[in-house]
């Protein structure tokens, strides 16, 4: 039974059962009320301080004293300084909000706008309790060089501000710094042991020394001029990204938490991943890397590799590989035996004579364009959306067996029939320099942008795509070209067929047309008053009513042309 006194205790009194427990219990206990009682008194050594009022706020002795220096050097009253802090603050600082804090007479947040307090060079006295800084980017005048004294200080985001100099004098709670997009040529953290975050990145170091900081789990420093980053001591480390320096080599901890790891362009020969087992995410884009063992790696979900010189991808390893990106390199075969779950693959650019689909059912996007293909099978990725497959050496395509594909390129090929007609989310379509003698579109309710220039095309059925908005069909053998079903048409290149008339009542919203090299001996240019572009030399005009085009800026026709109306742009 415990009494009355007991329970009304901050911490009850030990039972006889705890009384006789072992000295750990007992320690434990002891920690736990002494950590209670500090904060207790800590909370109570605030509240008893003297204050200072100023306008609206009280003020604890230390932070009075710093808001006098601060008026002082601004030739401001106090109360106007503590007015426009008050007003001040960041929406947005990597997903937090920053705003002037009051708490008990001391600031504990602070937001400096250099636009309302133009103040050259910071000083701290001692005994502030902020923890959360953040600097404004500014035209003013702002400080080249910040030095901070805040023991208190857990977050600073001084991110575009111009710094070429930043000293950590005193900062041993800081966790979180943001000191991104500046002039910095040197950072010392050694003052700052506790870091978990660190953004550093678009500055110009050429050194980054991390010992002792074996907290930090996330690290930008991209866009400088490293040229060694040594990671050994950050076994938490979770996030890396040291893209766009002038790293040879990565010295990696041990044993390391890193899910991701962004190292693009530098110039990387050799990328040990063995200490990286919980790997998930991984871009080693534009390196001069010749082989990449991914053996450590299993549960990496994304590689990108793009713009190396691999001569081969060995996938048994990454069984839940979900996109890869590995173009500009030089594979002459990819195996995707290992990835069933593959959703994204760009391979553009090597050296692939064929390509095997049937293991990855699932995929999505497929970028192949620039290699060596004759064949490509399609029956295999009903779910394809994006497909761009040109300059291959395709001499036919299956396109009705990817229903759901939305955009399609497959222009330089040596493709001579097409037939689109049964891919109703088709919005895109890019088939030009093939040998095409046969276009079907079909109903294509969703079709917008059509280019399929520089085939043999004698005539093209544009009454059942009605959404179309961009049609290039130039360097064809068109004798004829209904445009009555698009009158969304926006954008019209018809140059070089064989065109007698050209229709122009039904698109009256057409902006740009070139109809050079044809036969047309008319142009309803009345029907057309928002063209601003205007090329039809090479014809059989001769006459042409321009009277009403007051947005013409690019004109161009034969010189024998007469004209009704003079164009506010040039003629050529």
């Amino acid at each position: 039974m415990i009494d009355n006194e007991e329970a009304r205790s901050l911490i009850s009194r030990p039972s006889g059962q705890l009384a006789t427990s072992d000295g750990a219990a007992r320690g434990i206990l002891m920690r736990m009320t002494s950590g209670v009682l500090a904060v207790a008194r800590a909370q109570q050594a605030l509240h008893d301080q003297p204050t200072h009022q100023v306008g609206e706020h009280k003020l604890r002795e230390a932070d009075h004293r710093q808001v006098l220096m601060w008026a002082q050097a601004l030739a401001l009253s106090p109360e106007e300084v503590l007015q426009r802090l008050a007003q001040a603050c960041i929406d947005n600082a990597h997903g937090e909000a920053l705003a002037f804090v009051l708490d008990n007479g001391a600031i504990t947040s602070l937001v400096w706008d250099f636009d309302a307090l133009p103040l050259a060079h910071f000083e701290w006295v001692d005994g502030l309790q902020i923890r959360r800084l953040g600097f404004k980017p500014s035209t003013a005048l702002t400080p080249r060089k910040l030095s901070i004294r805040l023991p208190r200080l857990d977050f600073l985001w001084c991110n575009r501000v111009g710094l070429t100099d930043l000293q950590l004098h005193t900062a041993p709670a800081l966790t979180r710094l943001f000191c991104a997009y500046n002039e910095l040529i040197d950072l010392d953290l050694s003052a700052a042991p506790a870091l978990t975050t660190l953004a550093c990145d678009n500055n110009q170091l050429s050194e980054l020394k991390l010992t002792g900081l074996s907290a930090l789990t996330t690290l930008w420093c991209q866009e400088n001029q490293l040229t060694e980053l040594d990671l050994s001591d950050l076994a938490q480390l979770n996030l890396l990204v040291c893209d766009y320096n002038r790293l040879s080599a990565l010295q990696l901890p041990e044993a390391s938490t890193l899910s991701e790891l962004w190292c693009r362009g530098n110039q990387l020969t050799r990328l040990p991943l063995a200490a990286m087992p919980g790997l998930r995410v991984l871009n080693c884009n534009h390196n001069h890397l010749r082989e990449l063992d991914l053996a450590s790696v299993p549960r990496l979900t994304e590689l990108w590799c793009r713009h190396n010189l691999l001569t081969q991808i060995d996938l048994a390893a990454v069984p839940g590989l979900l996109s890869l990106a590995c173009d500009h390199n030089q594979l002459s075969q990819l195996d995707l035996a290992a990835v069933p779950q593959l959703t994204m693959l760009s391979c553009n650019h090597n050296d692939l004579t064929q390509l095997d689909l049937s293991p990855v059912p699932q995929l999505h996007e497929l970028w192949c364009r620039e290699n060596q293909l004759t064949v490509l099978a399609l029956a295999a990725v009903p779910n394809l959306h994006l497909l761009d497959c040109s300059s291959n050496r395709l001499m036919m395509l299956a396109a009705e067996a990817v229903p759901a594909l939305t955009k399609l390129w497959c222009a330089d090929n040596h493709i001579t029939r097409l037939d689109v007609s049964t891919l109703q989310s088709l919005s895109l379509l890019v088939c030009d320099n093939n040998q095409i003698a046969s276009l079907q579109l079909g109903d294509l309710p969703n079709l917008t942008e059509l280019w399929c220039r520089h085939n043999r095309l004698t005539q093209l059925d544009l009454s059942r795509v009605p959404a179309l908005s961009a049609l290039a069909c130039d360097h064809n053998a068109l004798c004829m070209l209904d445009l009555s079903a698009v009158s969304a048409l926006t954008l019209l290149g018809c140059a070089h067929n064989q065109l007698r008339q050209l229709a122009l009542m039904g698109v009256p919203r057409l902006s740009k047309l070139w109809c050079r090299g044809n036969q047309l001996i008319a142009l309803n240019l009345p029907a057309v008053p928002q063209l601003t572009l205007l090329d039809c030399g090479d014809n059989r005009l001769t006459v042409l009513d321009i009277r009403n085009l007051s947005q013409l800026g690019v004109f161009a026709a034969d010189p024998t042309v007469g004209l009704l109306g003079i164009p506010p742009g040039r003629r050529r």
